[in-house]
This record gives C-alpha cells, structure tokens and sequence, in this order.
C-alpha cells in the first residue's frame, strides 16, 4: 500500500500514534502504555553486528490478552510523518555517528544510507 505523505513536521507538538515510537531516557509519553523492545530498524550490517534500537510498542493487556493500543507522546528531536489515512508515524532522530562509513570489498569507503 502505497500512501501520501501529508505533513512533515518536527515543532514540539503533541502527536498520537498507533506505531511504535522510538523511546530514549528523552521520550515524553504523555498518555498511553505499552513494551519496549529493542528491534533493529533496517537489516544493514555495520562491521559484524547489527545494531538495535529501543523502541515504545503501543499495546495493553487485557484478560491475558494482549491488544493494540496509542500512545500520545510529546515530540522533542523527533521527525514526524503525518501519513494520509493512516495517522502519524515518529521518526527518531539520526544521529551524526549513525551514518556510519562502510568499507566495501574493493577497499573504498561509502556512507551508508540510514
């Protein structure tokens, strides 16, 4: 499903979502509960690992069941994408020593796309 991109917005705002939100010792959660996890966002090899990244999964647990939930965060550093027909999606922050330099097989360094 391909959609359009309505907004994109990085004010200190108020947003709710139903996506997982990238969650930092920063992360204002002004409503809603859920699990962190630690996931890896793309499958790119950095070196011989694969680094993992915490994020807040919007979900509550009722009769031992678990069920979608939101969450209404407060945006800091955050890119937000409000999508068309879908709500908004949070976007952490790349940092500068994410864009880590790869070195291909030929010997040449490239930046790698995050």
């Amino acid at each position: 499903m391909i959609k359009d991109v309505i907004d994109e917005t990085r004010k200190a705002d108020v947003v709710q979502t139903e996506f997982p939100v990238p969650f930092t010792k920063d992360t204002k959660i002004e409503e809603g509960n859920g699990k962190v996890y630690l996931v890896h966002e793309r499958c790119l090899k950095r070196d011989i690992d694969f680094p993992l990244v915490s994020y807040m999964v919007p979900m509550r647990e009722e009769a031992k069941i678990i069920n979608p939930s939101s969450l209404t965060i407060r945006i800091l550093d955050e890119s937000v994408f409000k999508i068309d027909g879908i709500g908004y999606v949070v976007i952490r922050k790349v940092a500068e020593e994410d864009s880590v330099k790869v070195t291909s097989k030929k010997g040449r360094k490239k930046k790698s796309k995050l």
